[in-house]
């Protein structure tokens, strides 16, 4: 920087501390625009303006200087701009609180001679690097169970909330799967963005029965063209007994109809149901009447049986004592002992039944008498055997 002389002195703000010897300093830093503290976000540029009072002579250059301390130097700057720009750092959310100024003074290279003996500063202007909020939240998934779900964020400082829904609260409620956004801003201005993704997991599973036709015996429904996985239940529902297997995809049943499954889906609560019916008539049942054997050793027994269900018409097959056989649906004049009858319906399909007709004990009479002392007799008849009541 080249000394001048001045016949009058001129106002000047310069921090120089040292002067050339017989030379007076004409430059001036000026000053900045803006009232400390500055706030500014992390992430953002920082920006100072100057007044636009500053002072350089031909030899002068102007830096603006962002520093921590009393005044800046060459050993406290975190960054230096010649437009007053500075380009975001992360040494400025880490330092906090900082100053800015303007330095105007020789050219050492690109930089500032921090040695000119007219070196000016202008006043610092304290600034603060604010963060951002920092958001966290979960995403949702909507199913057959829960239609409506809450999604909720939550954030590190105290903020004001303004979702794409338009809502202002930091839990929404939705029903419908999509991208979910909020904005979160600070009392300084500083805002973060958390998109939640709220998914549809409503897919039912898929239920599937073959009809079959009922025969003889209780027969196999087949599902297993249905869902299958860890996560699927199944239960059935129909007119008749499920003799085993009421939770899986091949029940066993002894009556046709109409049988219904029902699959559900454990991880989203979707169900699906279908029906499978079952041909065919109602199992064969037998029903026995008897007339007992009405005298000890008589053969005057009878045995009916009667059939319902299966296809009839029916074929009977008796067997018995004294290798007794019929084949008529009554039998008459019979002994005592154990008679077996086996129906049989036109598909094949049988039932047995099993009588036994007892025969009486003997009747045996005895008669006692008694004389009183009037000389009258009484005779008393006692009866074993036979089938009561009796006819004297």
């Amino acid at each position: 920087m080249m000394p001048r002389i001045y016949t009058a002195l001129l106002p000047i703000f310069c921090l120089a501390t040292t002067q050339r010897a017989g030379a007076q300093c004409t430059s001036s830093a000026g000053s900045l625009i803006g009232t400390a503290p500055i706030d500014f976000c992390e992430n953002s540029p920082l920006s100072i303006v100057p007044a636009g009072n500053a002072v350089l002579d031909g030899n002068d250059i102007m830096r603006f200087v962002a520093y921590t301390g009393a005044v800046p130097g060459p050993g406290n700057l975190l960054a230096t701009s010649t437009d007053g720009n500075f380009p975001y750092q992360p040494i400025f959310l880490s330092t906090g609180t900082f100053k800015v100024a303007v330095v105007v003074g020789n050219a050492a290279g690109n930089s500032i001679d921090w040695n000119d003996p007219c070196l000016s500063i202008s006043a610092g202007l304290t600034v603060n690097c604010r963060p951002n909020p920092v958001l966290t939240g979960t995403n949702a998934t909507i199913t057959c169970i829960t239609t409506l779900v809450n999604i909720d964020v939550f954030s590190d400082i105290q903020v004001a909330y303004h979702w794409s829904t338009g809502g202002a609260l930091p839990n929404q409620q939705v029903g419908v799967p999509g991208l979910y956004c909020v904005t979160a801003t600070s009392a300084y201005g500083c805002s973060s963005t958390l998109c939640l993704a709220v998914t549809q997991n409503t897919v039912s599973p898929s239920a599937y029965v073959k009809d079959t036709t009922f025969s003889c015996n209780p027969v196999m429904l087949d599902a297993t063209g249905s869902s299958v996985g860890p996560f699927f239940t199944y239960s059935w529902s129909g007119p008749g007994s499920i003799v085993s297997g009421a939770n899986t995809l091949t029940p066993v049943v002894a009556s046709p109809g109409i049988y219904t499954l029902t699959i559900t889906n454990t991880a989203n609560g979707c169900t699906s149901t279908d029906t499978g019916i079952v041909l065919g008539n109602a199992p064969l049942v037998l029903t026995a009447s008897t007339v007992n054997i009405s005298c000890h050793g008589n053969q005057n027994g009878a045995i009916s049986i009667t059939g319902v269900g299966g296809h009839p018409p029916y074929t009977y097959e008796w067997s018995g004592p004294n290798n007794f056989s019929s084949t008529q649906s009554s039998i008459n004049n019979l002994g005592a002992g154990t008679y077996i009858a086996v129906v049989t319906d036109v598909i094949g399909c049988s039932k047995s039944a099993t009588i036994v007709l007892t025969d009486p004990d003997s009747l045996v009479l005895t008669l006692s008498e008694t004389v009183s002392g009037c000389g009258e007799t009484t005779v008393i008849a006692t009866v074993e055997g036979g089938t009561a009541p009796f006819d004297y």
